[in-house]
């Protein structure tokens, strides 16, 4: 059996046939998706409603011949904002768990990792942005590595709506089963040298040329890139191909001697190769087994359509690994390979409202007027035609005029009657039809009724997020795949470097890869397969508002006298849905502290007086001394600094070697982190091995 296999490469018989395929191939996906970013383009327009962009090129045609106003009224862009913001404030906590194998203190830095770098990079903006691209028709974040504060860190960003050209066989709503995405940039001749490490000699001339000038700035550049040309100003567009590459073999797996330590083999089918990566390694012969080997690995491949002769990247291992593509997709709405956002579901609603409130005003504008026939002879030049219609309505004007000939000087049409069930239309439109295709109620909008109560108004907005349910499935299922993914890439960026964190607690340290006496502590790399566990945010102002009523309901209907404990026990948990500031935390703590230790003496003192009987008081006072002797020496080992309980360290290992060997490249070779085979580890002595066919 073959325990061996090599990454597939495209073969291609020059650059300029890699770049004219790459061309091609993600020119006939977008073809094929073209009606996807016009529909995308129009929604769009619609959100980010400038110059009349919510109305249709013939209704502004029709419009101007009447010399009438196009109305735009958007209720579009609050609705989505609205929505996007109640999503985002009651947006989950990550944690993770291991799948299988024992919970350690390395698991528990996994999350204190991710909430260090979501403050430095900002996540929730970019979340934020993402679902509102959702919400108008379809948004996409990415993950990479960042070396912004010293030491590789993971990031997400948001990609610009339009500028990803999805695989067009992908029809299911999951962006884990994606298998090609063709990437569209824009770089100016410096970043292509920065991005793509390339110094081929036309590129550094543009670069020198740019450099020199900088004035050829373009003209509409938006809709030129929406277009995909070739160059926009100085901008050359980039096609990065990314795709992955399906891993199934056999492996050997063994226990290192002494140890609990078990070590894959790197993929090699030469046996002189494994035995002396088991002898530099210590690794037990008689535990060695096969084990099945899956993954899948991400490459890429960078292409210009200005130089037909060059590929940037061709074929490349990219540095993220997560086990699928580094791209996220989201969407209100996704139906065979098609994506709908909520703006495309209120765009009649809008269009309608617009066209009514259009029609309103100028049926108000000319509610006083009416129509007025004048005889043309009555005067004698285009002058006091036009005098006299700026002034025939004064009061106490006199026009003289020859009327001679005259029968009739002039006749008057009354004016048009207003229509009230106008009114009664658009209101239908705002109070009933807008809210529920915009799936974002008046409440969750913060609009309510005056004489509405602070609780029928939390009903409302509970009543609006349980209707939408659906939506935050989708929403959960895409924090899951973000949250899986910076698992998979967090084994790889945290590796080899020692890297120091603080948990949130502000008392609990760990080293990462810690190196002491040649044994290896922390190590990210042999952490098992983590799950991704998905918490309501305690943070979040609709989670705080919620118990914030429920606990000053209890306060309201629990006597104090009759249950001291339980009074205590609500106004805690009352204040810590309260925001404040680090120092008034801390007090609030030691009161909140005092406060339970008053409520527990208090119960010590009527359950000991009840034991007592006819003891007297002196009992008591004894035995409540010695309680509150007891309380006070839990009290003070509370304030001291503690190992997380339950959390064990992590086992020191030794660290894995590899023979040095010509032409060996190990990064290819090394266990990956995100593949099954990690958490799959045996926890018991295997079997003598079985096998090693070449």
């Amino acid at each position: 059996m073959n325990i061996i296999t090599s990454p597939i490469k495209n073969v291609r018989s020059s650059d300029n046939d890699l770049v004219t395929t790459v061309l091609n191939e993600a020119d006939t996906a977008y073809r094929v998706q073209k009606n996807n970013f016009d529909r995308a383009f129009r929604s769009w327009k619609q959100y980010f409603a400038s110059e009349g962009d919510q109305w249709d090129d013939e209704s502004l045609i029709t419009l101007k011949e009447e010399y009438r106003n196009a109305a735009q009224f958007n209720v579009t862009t609050p609705k989505v904002n609205a929505l996007a913001g109640a999503i985002l404030a009651d947006l989950p906590d990550m944690s993770w768990a291991p799948v299988d194998g024992q919970k350690s203190i390395v698991t528990e830095s996994v999350a204190e990792t991710y909430y260090t770098d979501r403050d430095l990079y900002n996540y929730e903006d970019v979340f934020l942005k993402v679902f509102r691209d959702g919400f108008v028709h379809s948004g996409d974040l990415y993950i990479c590595e960042d070396s912004k504060y010293g030491m590789p860190r993971i990031k997400f960003a948001r990609e610009m709506p339009g500028f990803l050209i999805w695989d067009p066989y992908w029809k299911t709503d999951d962006d884990r089963d994606v298998e090609i995405v063709y990437r569209v940039r824009y770089l100016l001749a410096p970043q292509l040298v920065r991005h793509y490490n390339t110094k081929a000699e036309e590129i550094l001339r543009e670069m020198r040329e740019y450099k020199r000038d900088k004035s050829n700035y373009p003209t509409r550049g938006d809709d030129k890139r929406r277009q995909f040309d070739s160059r926009v100003g100085d901008e050359f567009k980039i096609i990065e191909k990314h795709y992955l590459e399906h891993i199934k073999a056999v492996r050997l797996m063994g226990r290192r001697e002494g140890s609990l330590q078990w070590i894959p083999f790197p993929i090699r089918k030469e046996r002189a190769y494994l035995e002396r990566f088991a002898d530099l390694n210590q690794i037990d012969w008689t535990t060695v087994i096969e084990t099945t080997y899956e993954d899948r690995i991400h490459y890429y491949t960078a292409v210009c359509d200005s130089f037909k002769n060059l590929a940037l990247v061709s074929g490349a291992k990219s540095p993220i690994q997560v086990n699928g593509l580094p791209f996220f997709h989201f969407t209100s709405n996704r139906f065979a390979g098609k994506d709908m956002g909520i703006v495309e579901q209120i765009r009649d609603v809008q269009q309608t409202i617009n066209k009514r409130e259009s029609l309103v005003t100028e049926i108000i504008s000319k509610a006083n007027g009416g129509s007025t026939l004048v005889e043309k002879d009555m005067f004698q030049d285009e002058k006091q035609r036009q005098d006299f219609q700026k002034k025939k309505n004064k009061p106490g004007h006199v026009e003289f005029v020859n009327l001679q000939g005259v029968k009739v000087p002039f006749m008057h049409y009354a004016q048009n009657q207003y229509p009230s069930a106008v009114l009664d239309q658009i209101g239908r439109m705002y109070n009933t039809a807008l809210p529920l295709a915009s799936m974002a109620s008046d409440a969750l909008s913060s609009i309510t009724d005056s004489g509405d109560s602070g609780i029928l108004y939390e009903r409302k907005y509970q009543i609006n997020m349980i209707a939408n349910t659906l939506l935050n499935r989708s929403i959960r299922q895409f924090i899951q795949n973000v949250g899986e993914a910076y698992f998979y890439q967090w084994q790889l960026t945290y590796s080899d470097q020692e890297r120091n964190i603080l948990f949130r607690d502000g008392k609990t340290r760990i080293t990462l890869n810690k190196r002491e006496g040649g044994l290896v502590y922390n190590n990210p790399m042999s952490v098992p397969r983590m799950r991704v566990v998905t918490t309501e945010n305690t943070k979040s102002q609709t989670y705080q508002m919620r118990w914030r009523s429920i606990w000053a309901e209890m306060l309201n209907s629990i006597d104090y006298n009759a249950a001291p404990a339980h009074y205590l026990l609500a106004m805690k948990n009352f204040f810590e849905t309260i925001e404040m500031k680090e120092e008034d935390k801390e007090q609030l703590k030691v009161i909140n502290e005092m406060m339970m230790m008053k409520a527990r003496l208090i119960l010590v003192k009527d359950m000991t007086g009840v034991q007592s009987g006819i003891q007297g008081d002196t009992l008591v006072s004894m035995q409540t001394e010695a309680q509150i002797e007891q309380m006070m020496q839990q009290l003070q080992g509370m304030a001291q600094p503690q190992q997380q309980q339950g959390v064990p360290q992590q086992q020191a290992e030794a660290p894995i070697e590899y023979p040095e060997e010509g032409g060996f490249n190990p990064d290819l070779n090394k266990m990956n982190p995100q593949q099954p085979e990690a958490a799959a580890i045996p926890r018991m002595t295997p079997p003598a091995m079985a096998g090693m066919q070449g």
